[in-house]
C-alpha cells in the first residue's frame, strides 16, 4: 500500500510543480526571471529595421486585440518582436507568455536558439521550443517557438487562449491546412473565453489586408479592421539581378520542359560553372579593392530533397574548388546536419547551400551574398 502510495505522489509531481511556478510568476514575475540578464533592449543587430518601430508595435499591441505586421525578410521581425513584448512586460511587472508559430520545425528550433544566443540565456530556460516529439522547455519559459501543428492542438485540447497573453503567427503567407484552422479557431475563442489574449500576425510578402478584414472588430454598427503595421525595408547593400544569357561562355543553355520539368545532368553543370564564375568574380573584386580573399556564401534553390541529393553528389567531385557544401531540408533528422548551415565554413571555404524554399522567408542565414 505505500509503495502505491508513492506512485501515486510521483505521478502528480511534475504538474504540482508546474502549478506551483504558475502561481510563483503570477504572484512575483521577478522571481521568475531573477536569473536573467535582461539589457535595455535585445542584443541584436542594430542594422535591424524592426528596431525603429518598436514603440509603435508595442503601443498598438496594448492598445488592439489584434495586429497585422508585414515586414521585408531579414528585417528582424521573427526574433526582435516577441523580445520586445517579453522586455515591456518584464519591465512593468506584469504576466507575459508568448508563443510564436513557425510553418516548419526546423525554423522554431534555429529561431529559438538564436535568441538565446542574442541573450546570452540557456535554452529551454526562459525561451524555448516545441516540434513534433522534441521540445526544450520548462516550467520558466516564457517565450516558446513551435510548429503550426503543435499549437493548433493545444488549442483544441484546451479550448481557450488563456494559457498565453500573446499568441504570434509567423509566416501567414505559408497558407496550409493547419494555418487555416487555426486561424479560425482563434477568432472563434477570441470572441467567446479569451478577449484578454493579444494576436499577432506576421508576414514578409503577403498582402494583408485580407487578415485584417478577417480580424474586424464592431465598433458601434460597422466592422474595423485589425491595423496593419508595415516595416519598411532598409539594405546596407545594393541588390542586382543576373540573367543565364548575360554570363559569357555558358554555352548551350537547357530547356526546362513544361510538360515534365526537370532538373538534368546539363543544368548541374552549368551550376557548377556559375559557381566558378562567381569565384572568379570574387577574386576580381578582392584585388582592385586590395583585401583580403573573401568568399561569400552561395544559395541554391531547388524543387526537393531527390534535386538536393543528386546535386551535392555532382558538386562533392570538385574538392580542390574548396567549397563547403550544407544541405538545408525539413526531412531532414540530424540536429547537427541541420544547423550546420548557420556555423561558420572552414577557413578559405566558400559555403554552397542547397536548400528547397525553407530559406526563402523561415531562415535567414548569415554571409548570403549569391
Amino acid at each position: 500500500m505505500e509503495n502505491k502510495k508513492e506512485s501515486r505522489k510521483l505521478d502528480v509531481t511534475f504538474q504540482d510543480v508546474e502549478d506551483d511556478m504558475q502561481k510563483l510568476f503570477r504572484e512575483d514575475p521577478a522571481k521568475v526571471y531573477g536569473e536573467c540578464n535582461f539589457p535595455n533592449s535585445p542584443q541584436s543587430n542594430n542594422d535591424s529595421s524592426v528596431l525603429a518601430m518598436k514603440d509603435k508595435i508595442l503601443s498598438t499591441i496594448e492598445t488592439s486585440s489584434v495586429i497585422v505586421i508585414r515586414g521585408p525578410t531579414g528585417c528582424g521581425k521573427t526574433t526582435q518582436i516577441p523580445q520586445f513584448i517579453l522586455d515591456a512586460n518584464i519591465k512593468k511587472r506584469l504576466d507575459c507568455n508568448v508563443i510564436v508559430t513557425q510553418p516548419r520545425r526546423i525554423a522554431a528550433i534555429s529561431i529559438a536558439k538564436r535568441v538565446c544566443h542574442e541573450r546570452g540565456w540557456r535554452l529551454g530556460t526562459l525561451v524555448g521550443y516545441k516540434v513534433d516529439m522534441q521540445q526544450e522547455v520548462s516550467p520558466e519559459t516564457r517565450l516558446t517557438y513551435c510548429t503550426t501543428e503543435i499549437l493548433l492542438q493545444h488549442l483544441i485540447r484546451q479550448k481557450h487562449l488563456l494559457d498565453y497573453t500573446h499568441i504570434i503567427l509567423d509566416e501567414i503567407h505559408e497558407r496550409d491546412q493547419n494555418l487555416d484552422f487555426l486561424l479560425l479557431v482563434i477568432k472563434r475563442l477570441l470572441q467567446t473565453n479569451s478577449k484578454q489574449v493579444k494576436i499577432i500576425l506576421m508576414s514578409a510578402t503577403i498582402d494583408v489586408t485580407k487578415f485584417a478584414r478577417y480580424f474586424s472588430t464592431k465598433v458601434e454598427n460597422t466592422l474595423r479592421p485589425a491595423p496593419v503595421i508595415e516595416i519598411s525595408e532598409k539594405r546596407n547593400f545594393q541588390i542586382r539581378t543576373y540573367y543565364l544569357d548575360e554570363i559569357n561562355d555558358m554555352g548551350n543553355i537547357p530547356k526546362v520542359s513544361v510538360v515534365k520539368p526537370k532538373v538534368t545532368q546539363r543544368m548541374r553543370e552549368i551550376c557548377s560553372f556559375i559557381i566558378n564564375s562567381l569565384d572568379e568574380i570574387d577574386v576580381n573584386d578582392n584585388e582592385e579593392d586590395s583585401m583580403p580573399p573573401q568568399r561569400h556564401a552561395v544559395l541554391i534553390f531547388l524543387p526537393g530533397i531527390y534535386e538536393i541529393e543528386e546535386l551535392y553528389n555532382y558538386l562533392s567531385v570538385f574538392r580542390e574548388k574548396l567549397w563547403d557544401l550544407t544541405i538545408l531540408h525539413s526531412l531532414i533528422s540530424d540536429a547537427d546536419k541541420q544547423h550546420c548551415v548557420f556555423r561558420k565554413p572552414p577557413q578559405g571555404y566558400r559555403r554552397i547551400i542547397l536548400s528547397t524554399n525553407i530559406a526563402e522567408s523561415s531562415i535567414t542565414m548569415p554571409d548570403v551574398k549569391y
